[in-house]
């Protein structure tokens, strides 16, 4: 027999902010299954013969997939029997991931339910560290999702996905190994004395308070099952291990204002500083220098963003179309990781690359072309040469071969003959 399911929230602790539609059903209800009793301003709830909680759940099941089910099992069971208010902490629609598993399984079973909003942890956050959710751009992520993404490191793309420049408010931040790891991961963004806002439920005086902090201290901060975390967004010169802000700072010192001399390049000023940047990035991998590597590859990646900003202000492409390009390319390439192709060794990867790459607008004749032609016409030809030479095998002494030929170039540029150029027709002659 199909019954009904009321999902109502229970507000964020003030019992005087449960809302009249929640008290009426509870009110009117045969039962009602609290997903946890572990909540301040539910007394009345509690002592209450119609009420049963999901808390025993919690200490058998080793999983929060599993936790989900086991309520979902426990709801769909009284349901059965009866018409059923399953109430929540806070608000039903914000964060509630057992009440999106339970409303499908529910409906799937010929129950009708109805869910009731109600006042939400973010509401009194906000309130609390005045924040308004919609205008001030704030941004929410659960400390689980955070602590998740810092596990998966080195693998997890480095960067959370937030913005440092917008509030940042982090929930469910329950105990201190939590704390910890929300500490490590947002201290890739943002510097270690940030001052932040721990929000808790003071069971005393029974109000919400907000605790500053400094970012560094987060992991020895006091925090229980209700504590949140308001991260204040920083000034955008503060802002420095954020992509975005590199190509805004760019976007800056190419304005109408901006720096003279900036203002003054285009794509073809600015062409050997590409190269020149590349091969110190070169040099850097060559000495084994990673503090030099990571100061080497800022300088090329500004490169990046000084094209991308000309070619925005020509109205020819952007930043977006930049990274779209290329994520498009490695996912399209890589069918072996994220599509249903087997690749089970490097020269299999090789050969589905080339695979990709050939069947690619404007890439149908690069099986046709010559190995030298394949390579980009501006490459240095001696460097081509190398490229396609690598693998030959030869034992030949480096010291007197590179004396040799360092002899004939020198001959060479004295007699006004364009080095580059000669050392690939000669190639060429001997690819014949």
């Amino acid at each position: 027999m199909a019954h009904s399911l009321t999902v109502v929230g229970l507000g964020p602790g003030d019992p005087e902010l449960r809302t009249i539609a929640a008290q009426r059903a509870l009110d009117q209800a045969p039962r009602i299954l609290l997903r946890t009793g572990i909540h301040p301003g539910i007394e009345d709830l509690l002592a209450d013969p119609r009420v049963s909680t999901c808390d025993d759940l919690y200490e058998q099941q080793p999983t929060f997939q599993a936790l989900y089910r086991a309520v979902t099992d426990r709801v769909l069971g009284l349901l059965a029997e009866t018409d059923v208010v399953y109430a929540v902490p806070g608000n039903p629609l914000a964060g509630e991931l057992t009440v999106i598993t339970l409303r499908s399984a529910a409906e799937s079973t010929g129950h009708v339910v109805r869910v009731i909003p109600g006042a939400g942890g973010l509401d009194v956050i906000a309130a609390t560290a005045g924040l308004d959710l919609m205008t001030d751009g704030v941004q929410t992520l659960d400390a689980l999702e955070i602590r998740d993404w810092l596990e998966r490191a080195p693998f997890n793309g480095a960067l959370l996905d937030v913005s440092p420049t917008r509030p940042l408010v982090i929930t469910q931040v329950y105990k201190r190994s939590i704390a910890a790891a929300v500490k490590l991961a947002i201290s890739t963004l943002y510097p270690d004395d940030h001052e932040i806002s721990v929000i808790g439920w003071e069971k005393e005086s029974g109000v919400t308070s907000a605790r500053l902090i400094q970012l560094h201290q987060l992991d020895r901060a006091r925090v229980d099952h209700l504590t949140s975390i308001v991260v204040p967004a920083l000034d955008w010169q503060q802002n420095t291990r954020s992509p975005f802000e590199l190509f805004r700072i760019v976007s800056r010192l190419r304005d109408v204002d901006g720096c003279p001399w900036d203002r003054e390049q285009t794509h073809k000023s600015i062409r050997g500083a590409v190269i020149e940047e590349a091969f110190e990035v070169a040099d850097a991998i060559d000495e084994g220098d990673m503090a030099a590597l990571s100061d080497e590859l800022g300088d090329l990646l500004i490169q990046v963003a000084l094209h991308a900003q000309m070619a925005n202000e020509n109205g020819d492409f952007d930043a977006a179309d930049v990274f779209d390009a290329i994520s498009s390319k490695l996912i399209r390439r890589h069918p072996h990781v994220f599509g249903d192709v087997v690749a089970n060794d490097a020269a299999a990867v090789l050969r589905t690359w080339d695979s990709v790459k050939q069947s690619e607008p404007g890439k149908e004749d690069l099986a046709q072309r010559a190995p030298i032609d394949k390579l980009p016409a501006s490459m240095p030809a001696s460097l081509k040469i190398a490229d396609l030479e690598s693998s030959d095998g030869s034992t030949a002494d480096a010291a007197s071969v590179g004396r040799e030929i360092a002899e004939r170039m020198v001959t060479l540029a004295r007699a006004g003959i364009d080095i580059d150029r000669a050392v690939e027709r000669a190639y060429r002659i001997l690819e014949r």
